[in-house]
């Protein structure tokens, strides 16, 4: 067997928009805020998260994160020219979706998904909250609001910083992949 590598130069696309605008977003992002809150830690910080994190699949029991989809997955057509592949559009899946509380001095190690599209919600950040890092394949720091959202390619590597505030900050995390046919059952369809 041979193994083949050659550097290439790429280009990190990363969509980045704040939700705050929407109809009804306060009682959205207040019902995202309760639900996480109420979920509490299940993880007991041993994944990358280092802060109260939720089971993986709030998108399954909780209809606030199934909303919050709803509204996340049309916003990966605006970043990524997806095409229809004989004669289909994709059906979108969200599997995977959690809520982390970080407080003061809590972190999340450098990590990437294994998914097709990445994305971190913030139903709470307070100025000069801890940023978001991504690290490969390029550097870019974002500093969130309450409302912001951010897609991006599962592969890319991220991390947050220690929490240097005293305030909560309240983020809803997941991951997107995608599927052509209708063999499967997904919780959310929407051809773009």
């Amino acid at each position: 067997m041979k193994i083949h590598k050659t550097k290439v130069n790429t280009t990190m696309t990363i969509m980045e928009t704040n939700l705050s605008n929407l109809p009804l977003f306060e009682q959205l992002n207040n019902r995202l805020i309760k639900d996480t809150l109420e979920a509490g830690d299940v993880q007991n910080k041993t994944t990358n998260v280092k802060a109260a994190m939720t089971d993986w699949r709030m998108v399954t029991t909780h209809e606030s994160y199934q909303d919050l989809i709803k509204i996340i997955i049309p916003e990966i057509a605006l970043c990524e020219d997806i095409k229809a592949i004989q004669g289909g559009y994709p059906t979108f899946v969200c599997g995977e979706m959690w809520g982390a509380v970080y407080k003061k001095g809590q972190y999340t190690n450098e990590h990437k998904h294994n998914a097709i599209f990445s994305f971190t919600y913030y139903a709470k950040a307070e100025k000069g909250c801890a940023p978001l890092v991504f690290t490969k394949p390029g550097y870019r720091k974002f500093q969130p609001k309450t409302g912001s959202l951010f897609i991006w390619k599962g592969d890319y590597s991220h991390l947050v910083p220690p929490e240097e505030t005293n305030n909560l900050r309240i983020v809803i995390a997941g991951n997107i992949g995608y599927h052509y046919g209708e063999t499967t059952k997904v919780l959310n369809t929407k051809p773009l």
